[in-house]
């Protein structure tokens, strides 16, 4: 998962790598989380205490990732206990491995309507919602606000879960492709590599 290195967050990605020669290492992908940062910091569309969730499970906690709206806890400083009443959405992603929607507790232990999806290439989950309060207000627009929500979060949430596996994942398989020329002798993307052609 991410990790903060000198006032930057990063996640990183080993492969290992066995040579014609019998030599074994491991190659690093270090992937520069500014990327899923910037994707998933816009808040247009979310009103005034809209925002997005992104979570992996670390033992038996699950640590939000990203930073919040609303809160002033920075990246990767909020763990979240499996099994309580706080970040329904969050939990419902990564324990049980599922998409959904609904009037839920986010991890201020407020209620939300929030929209939920697991992500499978990174184990992670993701949510993004806004206080029942604001949604629910005014009542004579209720239905419109209800159905625009869902509808915008629904498409955002997809295509936001469909950027970040492909933006890591592809790298991945990049790097993946790299190794195995690697091990058969091919040396054709080794400058690349220390260029840092694969680096963040």
């Amino acid at each position: 998962g991410p990790i903060k290195v000198k006032d930057k967050y990063h996640t990183y990605i080993a492969e290992p790598l066995s040579l014609e020669d019998g030599q074994k290492g491991n190659l690093l992908l270090v992937i520069d989380m500014a990327i899923a940062y910037d994707l998933i910091q816009n808040s247009a569309g979310l009103g005034a205490t809209g925002e997005t969730v992104l979570g992996q499970q670390v033992g038996q906690d699950i640590l939000i990732i990203n930073e919040l709206r609303n809160s002033t806890a920075p990246p990767l400083s909020l763990d979240i206990s499996i099994g309580s009443s706080k970040a329904i959405p969050i939990q419902n992603a990564i324990q049980k491995k599922e998409s959904g929607s609904g009037i839920v507790s986010d991890y201020r232990d407020q209620e939300v309507l929030a929209v939920w999806r697991y992500i499978p290439e990174l184990n992670w989950g993701i949510d993004v919602k806004m206080d029942k309060t604001e949604v629910l207000k005014p009542v004579t627009i209720l239905r419109r606000s209800l159905s625009i929500f869902l509808g915008v979060t629904t498409f955002s949430i997809f295509l936001m879960s469909y950027l970040l596996a492909m933006t890591i994942v592809g790298r991945v398989v990049d790097l993946s492709n790299v190794v195995s020329e690697l091990a058969n002798g091919e040396y054709a993307h080794w400058s690349l590599i220390k260029e840092g052609g694969y680096d963040e």
